[in-house]
């Protein structure tokens, strides 16, 4: 990986180098003092002097580098070193430049997720004994009220604690970049010890979404209690509505707890800490193990008792994960327009329809199950129990891998995503054969634990070859789902799901007819068994999401090369080193104020320019490019001007020369009068426009899209003027990130004559032109375009 560097001077005593590299990770470097040092102002450096940079691998963050100066000319020879001092960014060390243990991560990450969704159906189970002893009406009154609860949970929690997930660990590298781009345009600030609270726009939605979500749940849980349990078979003159109506009405005072909660797990997961949550649930499934005896027995309050503490114990997790969370993050946005409630919903809705269709299987395979007699429903109850449990194991792996590849699938680290990848199917697979192995061994003495009648477990002991056989197929179906969530694949998980579950459960209706109990079990060996296949053709589909599967790092760079085949030339892009509005902190974006020389390069600018000058020979010299074949094109504003001639000065090119050559399509965005010559601190409201609607731009100002049309344009204007060279596009942040956006996309894109200019019109959609900020650039920062 080529690693090359800028400059700038701090205090006079030191310089930080952000380092640029060929991948969209940032590194960066410090100065140290040597001898005398002179600022590099004069950018007529010895041509003999160079920046040699070893390659190494970029941790997603920061990190940085000892460097010398040769005090003879003013070059630098960079050593890596760890540095701690950093800041954290989002509880996540910015400082760590060691290569992640990808295996280790995954292992410390599903250990404790294996732990917290064992902790709430152990509670379950205590709450189920301690009513038990009430007597057989109560506890049915309890099972068929706890049943309508996790239905109509599932139903509408399940999608939201999914796309949290993806949601939070994509916002949380977006934010890590967007800091070190601060960090360069700010410059370096001393550490304050502790990190800093983020405002993240996905964390807010999650919450507000759980807390609608969750009292629409209480209220339809109250309200409609009398119908949800005459749909379950309890009339109201069953000895078993009056109790089951009351626990289930007072347990739905604790649904929008519950909704929280599981948000905030996803939310948590989304941080890749899977700790914090089991140590809120612990502490809230101890309080109601304590409380359960104390309502139900002490205070002689039965069903309602039991279903007193479970809300309280619900309420307690929720509060202990807020006061965790509110430590890392800004709860509550600073306004309502900046929640991504058309994200979340439309992500939400896919994972909705997800579920619907794994709950309309699962009904219907209890119903069809039901039919066979009472000790077949008994021998299907158990089974079923039993598998749902032990799936709890790869369900945690598969949530785990979901927040990793959503984190480096984010940075575009595909070789991260391709590891995780890897190594997640591999663990699902052996600890598949592992469960079929353990339970073929020892089921019939678990089914004993369940019932002692001799039918049943005659029945149950035919299961086995379900329950244990099936191992590595759930595994590997549950681990396929979180890798699918983990690449924001939402629409294909539910598409695929619907199908699945509606093949199976049409099996299901007619198969027991002939076949008995077996053809339900048969019924849902093939709904995971077409879950997995589904999963695993989505990984095969080499035009997919997962087309960097089936390359390596290697092949990728030719693909990139290859497909680069519809441009004639090859172009590098720079955005301006530091200028003198970026020190001051303003934005100027308007042609009559861009060109006044005053808004031209700092001092630190003028070093970062010459150094990416430094860099780009030496890319030029690896790749055999003469130097007759290289043009720089420029935004006429002074401080990419400033910059171009920098460069052209480091090259030794006549920067009067045709090999130059100012672009006006180039230029800076305009931000519109409301923002021009005001704070830099207003950049993230534009940002937030773009993500929402990237047609419509401030007021006054350019789109997302106004910008892509004039950068095509220019695009074009080279291609047609050269042929077979080195181009160098010297511009500013906004236009450089879109253009790396649309380039990116344009490689995608196939069809008609596959001519740049179609391909970028293809390319000039919503949902490519608002995810411009994951190409977003240091000052002096120099990459390949194509």
């Amino acid at each position: 990986m080529e690693s090359t560097g800028s400059a700038r001077l701090v205090g006079g005593n030191q310089v930080s180098l952000p380092l640029t590299t060929t991948t969209p990770h940032h590194r960066f470097a410090k100065v140290k003092r040597q001898g005398n040092f002179q600022p590099i102002n004069d950018v007529s450096a010895p041509q003999s002097c160079s920046l040699h940079a070893n390659p190494h691998s970029v941790s997603p963050f920061v990190t940085r580098r000892k460097s010398q100066i040769n005090p003879d000319c003013g070059v630098f020879k960079l050593e890596e070193e760890e540095d701690d001092s950093l800041p954290e960014v989002n509880g996540v060390h910015s400082g760590n430049s060691r290569h992640v243990d990808v295996k280790r991560e995954l292992v410390m990450l599903s250990l404790p997720a294996i732990v917290g969704q064992a902790i709430d159906p152990l509670t379950l189970l205590m709450e189920t004994a301690y009513i038990g002893r009430l007597g057989s009406v109560e506890l049915g009154s309890a099972a068929v009220s706890m049943s309508i609860f996790n239905t109509i949970s599932k139903l509408f929690n399940i999608p939201l604690l999914s796309v949290s997930t993806s949601f939070v660990a994509e916002d949380i590298a977006k934010v890590a970049a967007q800091d070190l781009a601060e960090e360069d345009m700010h410059g370096d600030r001393p550490s304050q010890g502790l990190p800093e609270r983020k405002q993240l726009s996905s964390v807010s939605t999650a919450l507000v979404l759980a807390i609608g979500i969750g009292i629409f749940e209480a209220l339809a849980l109250s309200l409609l209690s009398g119908p949800f349990l005459r749909l379950m078979g309890v009339q109201s003159t069953s000895e078993m509505f009056i109790p089951a109506r009351q626990f289930l009405v007072l347990r739905a005072l604790g649904a929008p707890a519950y909704v929280v909660s599981l948000a905030l797990q996803g939310i948590f997961r989304g941080f890749k800490d899977t700790k914090t949550p089991v140590y809120c649930l612990g502490i809230g499934n101890l309080l109601a193990v304590f409380l359960f005896p104390l309502f139900i027995y002490q205070f002689r309050m039965g069903v309602a008792g039991a279903a007193i503490s479970s809300v309280i114990s619900q309420y307690t997790v929720t509060i202990v994960m807020i006061m965790f969370l509110n430590k890392r993050v800004i709860l509550l946005p600073p306004k309502m327009g900046s929640l991504k409630f058309g994200d979340y919903l439309k992500s939400g809705g896919f994972v909705l329809g997800r579920t619907l269709s794994v709950l309309m299987t699962m009904t219907v395979a209890t119903s069809m199950a039901a039919r066979q007699g009472a000790f077949a429903m008994a021998a299907h109850q158990i089974c079923m129990q039993v598998w749902l449990a032990v799936s709890m194991l790869t369900d945690a792996l598969a949530s785990s891998g979901q927040a990793l590849i959503a984190s480096s699938a984010s940075k575009r680290d595909f070789e991260g995503v391709k590891e995780v990848t890897t190594f997640v199917l591999k663990i699902g697979v052996v600890t598949g054969i592992a469960l079929a192995i353990v339970l073929g061994i020892s089921f019939s003495s678990v089914a004993g634990l369940f019932s002692k009648d001799p039918e049943v477990l005659r029945i149950v002991r035919k299961g086995v070859l379900f329950v244990a056989a099936t191992q590595p197929i759930t595994a590997l179906a549950f681990i396929f789902d979180g890798l699918h969530y983990g690449m924001s694949d939402f629409p294909y998980a539910a598409w695929s799901m619907m199908v699945v579950g509606g093949i199976s459960s049409a099996f299901m209706l007619y198969a027991p007819a002939g076949m008995g109990l077996s053809g339900v079990w048969v019924g849902l060996s093939m709904f995971m068994g077409f879950r997995m296949v589904a999963g695993f053709g989505r990984l095969m589909w080499k035009k997919g999401p997962w087309w960097f599967m089936h390359t390596t790092s290697q092949k990728r760079e030719k693909m990139e090369d290859s497909s680069a085949s519809f441009v004639g030339n090859r172009y590098w892009v720079l955005r301006h080193g530091k200028s003198i509005p970026n020190e001051r902190g303003l934005i100027v974006s308007s042609m009559e104020n861009g060109v006044l020389p005053e808004y031209q390069l700092a001092p630190d600018g003028v070093a970062q320019a010459q150094l990416a000058g430094q860099s780009f020979l030496k890319q030029l010299e690896e790749s055999k490019i003469s130097l007759d074949k290289v043009r720089i094109c420029y935004s006429p504003f002074s401080r990419t001007t400033h910059t171009a001639k920098v460069v052209a000065q480091v090259l030794n090119i006549p920067f009067d020369s045709p090999q130059c050559k100012m672009m006006e399509t180039l230029r800076e965005r305009y931000f519109g009068p409301t923002f021009e010559l005001k704070s830099h601190d207003k950049y993230p409201e534009i940002w937030d426009l773009d993500e929402k609607d990237p047609f419509m731009g401030p007021e006054g100002g350019e789109s997302a899209d106004d910008v892509v049309s004039r950068l095509a344009t220019a695009m074009l204007s080279m291609e047609a003027e050269f042929q077979r060279c080195a181009i160098l596009v010297v511009s500013h942040g906004d236009p450089l990130q879109m253009l790396q956006n649309i380039m990116h996309s344009a490689k995608q894109q196939s069809g008609g004559d596959g001519g740049l200019a179609e391909r970028i019109q293809m390319s000039r959609v919503a949902s490519v032109l608002s995810q411009h900020r994951k190409f977003a650039l240091l000052t002096g920062e120099l990459r390949p375009l194509v």
